[in-house]
């Protein structure tokens, strides 16, 4: 905590000596590194950061935090696809819905589609439906273009089951005590 509020209160000197003695007391813990990774981002200094997280991860015997924090280093340097691969990495959060949802909105910007229904069907053959279905009624992208927008992407990968069929058009069901309101 005095290594927190030493940063906190702009005081990196303060900050690096507690993180040293933290570092010592603690050595498989990635906290002392995620502290020492704040301090390097304030001093615009990322690629020192993203070493010390890697070195980190490597290193802590529970590497979730120190990835988690790479990954979004990464995704704010736009770098999506090594986002990915540290996101891939986080054995702890694997199949939770949340890196699901994460795995799948990041694979959505890099245009992977086929990938994007694949991981969020869970079922080979339905992903190779709707993979064949997709490439026969995407729009192909233009040169300049870097992705599909989402509509294009759902209309493309849901199946043609009439106006009902999409999220957009479907109507919430009115129980009569909201109704009153």
């Amino acid at each position: 905590n005095a290594a927190l509020l030493a940063m906190h209160m702009n005081k990196a000197d303060d900050c690096r000596a507690l993180t040293t003695s933290l570092e010592k007391a603690f050595p498989t813990s990635d906290y002392p590194a995620l502290i020492r990774s704040s301090l390097l981002m304030r001093g615009k200094q990322p690629k020192q950061c993203e070493e010390l997280l890697e070195e980190a991860a490597s290193k802590a015997s529970k590497p979730t935090a120190a990835l988690l924090t790479l990954a979004q280093l990464q995704l704010q340097n736009k770098e999506v696809e090594k986002a990915l691969a540290t996101l891939q990495r986080i054995t702890a959060l694997a199949g939770t819905p949340a890196m699901v949802s994460t795995l799948v909105s990041l694979h959505e910007r890099l245009a992977l589609a086929g990938l994007v229904i694949a991981t969020s069907h869970f079922d080979s053959s339905l992903a190779n439906e709707h993979f064949a279905r997709l490439e026969m009624l995407s729009p192909a992208l233009q040169e300049d273009e870097e992705m599909l927008d989402a509509e294009a992407l759902e209309r493309a990968a849901l199946p043609r089951l009439g106006k009902g069929a999409r999220t957009a058009d479907r109507k919430r069901p009115v129980d009569d005590d909201s109704a009153a309101r």
